[in-house]
């Protein structure tokens, strides 16, 4: 009957509401994927949604099989091998599968539920689809501007004197508002309020006589002001020094190597509960879906790499510099878990929270916090659904507190 359910709410588009009240009487994983759709309806009217949702569910067959041939003709390359079936099953056994539970083609290859020993799972798994919804009625709706924008988390941390990576500038309404660009000092210039790198771009100093981006173009002190000051007029623009990797790390490439770190609020307070590296690849300037090590919850050692696509190989070294990756182990590690647990203080309303650290020469540096921290990277990195963990009791307890 639970599984009905659930293929009923996977149905409705991946968002669909059933109620509060119908969802108290679930078991914490189906809920999980009930409130992950209450974000997404809860503000349009009921006799609107219904016609909505009754509209998806109708053609969820025909969408089924359009991404299904899309999704499969872009990674059956990369997974038939896995799957032990010739490609055309492949594809029956995903169309089937997407048809009757909801869950999206792609998802279906990436977390590999082509096999039997990761099916069995499917309901475990919290995917990326359903977490504004499930974050944000998990929180009650609380919202804070240090963890939207990242100029406030960076005041915070300074209030709280918390280490953090520093802002140099900070541009908005086509004015330099705070601060001042530095000669000789490499930066990444992002929008304050974006996600997920979009945005970021990475300054190269020449000599103290101008600047370089990522794409080779080069700007004066002035031209940069300029840009700036320019971009600042549809979004608030921060500047931050690009910090170099503590030197145990520096093998594995020049690019900032971040750390994702998640912590929980429970009865004792505030504890680690997981996290995994974003490891610079393919000259990209950010890590975002790129290459990722799970790192040991007690060690800090990280283990085999991989790619948050399809069918994705592991990797023991770097694919670009060749450099060891499985093995490594992670500096001022116990530092860094005291650290974002100490910093959750900041937003007690917060059940979960995901932290983006830098390990540098000075130790571990704060540089974001996320609400919605990208639940599906973290357990294809650990190859673990987040409901085989303890996330599933400290939800639990979360949403009976929440009652």
């Amino acid at each position: 009957m639970n599984s009905l359910k659930h293929a009923v709410h996977r149905l409705w588009g991946t968002q669909a509401y059933l109620g509060y009240c119908f969802i108290r009487k679930q078991q914490t994983q189906y809920l999980w994927h009930i409130l992950g759709s209450y974000y997404a309806w809860q503000q349009r009217g009921w006799f609107l949604s219904h016609v909505i949702k009754s509209l998806m569910t109708i053609s969820w067959p025909f969408r089924c099989l359009y991404h299904s041939i899309k999704c499969w003709l872009r990674v059956v390359k990369f997974v038939q091998n896995d799957s032990e079936v010739s490609r055309y099953h492949l594809f029956i056994k995903q169309f089937i599968f997407s048809l009757v539970s909801g869950i999206p083609p792609i998802v279906y290859y990436r977390f590999g539920f082509y096999r039997e020993d990761k099916k069995k799972d499917v309901s475990a798994y919290l995917y990326d689809h359903e977490l504004s919804g499930f974050f944000s009625r998990l929180n009650q709706f609380e919202q804070d501007s240090a963890i939207d924008n990242k100029y406030d988390f960076f005041i915070r941390c300074q209030q709280h004197k918390l280490p953090t990576v520093s802002v140099l500038a900070m541009y908005e309404n086509g004015r330099n508002e705070w601060g001042a660009l530095i000669k000789g000092v490499d930066f990444f210039s992002k929008p304050a309020r974006a996600c997920q790198g979009k945005g970021a771009e990475c300054w190269q100093s020449l000599n103290g006589e101008g600047y370089r981006n990522s794409r080779g173009e080069c700007f004066s002190k002035l031209e940069m002001e300029t840009f700036f000051k320019l971009a600042s007029t549809q979004q608030m623009i921060i500047v931050q020094p690009r910090v170099k990797n503590h030197s145990t790390l520096s093998h594995l490439g020049e690019s900032p190597l971040t750390g994702r770190l998640i912590t929980a609020k429970v009865d004792s307070g505030y504890d680690y509960l997981t996290g995994v590296v974003k490891l610079p690849f393919a000259n990209n300037i950010t890590n975002n879906h790129g290459l990722t090590s799970p790192i040991d919850l007690e060690t800090g050692r990280l283990g085999c790499a991989r790619l948050y696509r399809p069918g994705a190989k592991t990797f023991t070294h770097h694919p670009d510099t060749k450099a060891l990756i499985e093995g490594v182990v992670l500096p001022d590690w116990q530092q860094a878990k005291a650290l974002v647990c100490q910093a959750h203080q900041m937003f007690p309303g917060f059940v979960f929270l995901g932290w983006d650290v830098l390990f540098s020469e000075n130790g571990v540096l704060l540089l974001e916090v996320n609400q919605f921290w990208e639940a599906g990277m973290i357990q294809l990195a650990h190859q673990t659904p987040l409901g085989n963990t303890q996330f599933t009791a400290i939800t639990q307890k979360a949403l009976l507190c929440a009652r």
